[in-house]
This record gives structure tokens, C-alpha cells and sequence, in this order.
């Protein structure tokens, strides 16, 4: 089950009520609440802009572990460096947030395909949790009893890339896709796309690593469709078909209650 959230202003444009006055934001769904609880099989999906002020940067930055300073560093260009860094603080954020504790005492482990996971529970709890960005958004997905996967991509014209189609589509979808209006046909594709790549990622794995990845999900698994933005096409897998899915627009920890109890 699916718990779309969303809010507009009276001009038709999605707001964000803080401390400083009103925002405007392009992702759709509200701050968490302060008595937000996480418990059994529900997802809880964050979304989050990457493109902040130095402040908030640097306020992240000090969340991070030499290991992912290091990482930051690798990049060539600054704005996929200041992106890496905003994601991986925000991660940091969310988590601390729901476990209570400080984000910058959260250690992190890689699985074969590095996929990430928290090293130790804390304070007895522990979470499951898969992270995504494209361009200027990211998201997180986080579940306390099961495995999640989560993919966000912007939506962009697609004519020159038909040969992912084909390899990626089953001959059924390569039927609708050819008979869809151009105008459609981004946003099938990249639908497709990122519950595909979802799936993948919920099961640890990578796009990478199957020449053919027709999408399919089976034994109890379920995948959600999301909008969090306009041009932004999303998907969340979850490992049981009727969990709650509720979505939230992370700016920070000082937006909701820190010390509200979460379990």
C-alpha cells in the first residue's frame, strides 16, 4: 500500500513551512513529522535537494568519515563533489534521526556490490536502507525488519539511448513503446528504468551485472512507482507486498523533534 503526500500553496506550487518563512521546493511531499515511527515492514522514502548554501555544506561535511572525504575528493568537477557530500550527510541525517543517535557516530559496510548497510545496530535497533541521487535530488529508503532498493533518475529525452530500450525491455514493452507517442516515451522509459534498477539494487546486485535485466519481482517483493518531483521518475522495492509506503522531504534534522521517541 501506497501513501502518496503532497502539499500546495494557493498559487499551485509545493512549499515547505520553516523558522525563516516559506520555501518553495520541487519536491511534493512534507517534512516528517516529529512523531514519525518506524515499525515493522513500512518504508519510509526521503527525498532531498543536493544543491544547498556553503552553510549547510559545510555543516554536513562535518557529519562524514575520512573514507568518504576521501571519496568526496575523487571527484573532478566541484558540484558532483558538494552532491556526494549533501547526499551521504543527509543519509547520515535520516538514520541518526530514526536510531537517535549522532549521525556522525554511524559506521557503514559494503556488500559484494557495494551496496551499503549500517557495520553494527545501534542502541539495540537496527535498519535496512537504500540510497539514490540523479542530478540535483536525492533519495533514501529506509525499513527496519526488511531489505528495500531504491532508484531515482530525471526524466530526459530518450531517441538516442533505444538500444538500452531493446535491451532492457521485454518484446511486450518494446510493442507499447514503439506504438507510444514520442512526447511518452521518456517517461515509460525511465519508469521502467529505475523499477529495474530498484530491484536490482534490492537484491544487492547491479545493472551492470545481467546483459538482459528484464524486470520481475516475485516471492513477496513489491514495487512502488513514486513522483517526488516533476521530470524525476522513482521507484522503491520492498520484500512484502502490502507494507506502507509514506514519503517525506528531508531538508534536516532541526525540522523535526530529535528527541521524539521513533520505536
Amino acid at each position: 500500500m501506497l501513501r502518496g503526500t503532497t502539499t500546495n500553496g494557493a498559487d499551485g506550487g509545493n512549499h515547505l513551512a520553516t523558522d525563516a518563512g516559506i520555501l518553495t521546493s520541487q519536491i511534493r511531499w512534507p517534512v516528517p513529522p516529529a512523531d514519525l515511527k518506524l515499525s515493522g515492514n513500512d518504508v519510509h522514502v526521503f527525498a532531498a535537494e543536493l544543491d544547498i548554501a556553503k552553510p549547510r555544506m559545510t555543516q554536513l561535511a562535518r557529519m562524514l568519515s575520512a573514507e568518504e572525504i576521501d571519496r568526496a575528493l575523487r571527484f573532478h568537477f566541484e558540484r558532483d563533489r558538494n552532491r556526494f557530500i549533501a547526499g551521504r550527510g543527509m543519509l547520515r541525517e535520516v538514520l541518526g534521526w530514526l536510531l537517535g543517535t549522532e549521525p556522525v557516530r554511524l559506521v557503514f559496510s559494503y556488500g559484494d556490490r557495494g551496496k551499503p548497510q549500517l557495520a553494527d545496530s545501534i542502541n539495540g535497533q537496527f535498519l535496512h536502507f537504500n540510497v539514490s541521487h540523479s542530478d540535483g535530488l536525492m533519495m533514501a529508503a529506509v525499513c527496519r525488519d526488511c531489505e528495500v532498493g531504491v532508484d531515482i533518475e530525471r526524466v530526459r529525452p530518450v531517441e538516442t539511448t533505444e538500444p538500452l530500450v531493446t535491451q532492457f525491455f521485454s518484446p511486450e514493452e518494446l510493442k507499447k513503446w514503439f506504438a507510444m507517442p514520442a512526447s511518452r516515451r521518456a517517461e515509460m522509459f525511465f519508469d521502467h528504468w529505475t523499477r529495474t534498477e530498484a530491484f536490482l539494487k534490492f537484491n544487492g546486485e547491479g545493472i551492470g551485472d545481467f546483459p538482459n535485466p528484464i524486470f520481475e519481482c516475485e516471492d513477496g517483493c513489491h514495487v512502488h512507482p513514486l513522483r517526488p518531483a516533476a521530470s524525476y521518475a522513482s521507484a522503491v522495492v520492498v520484500d512484502n507486498p502490502v507494507s506502507i509506503v509514506q514519503c517525506w522531504h528531508w531538508i534536516s534534522g532541526n525540522d523535526c523533534d530529535k528527541s521524539a521517541k521513533i520505536f
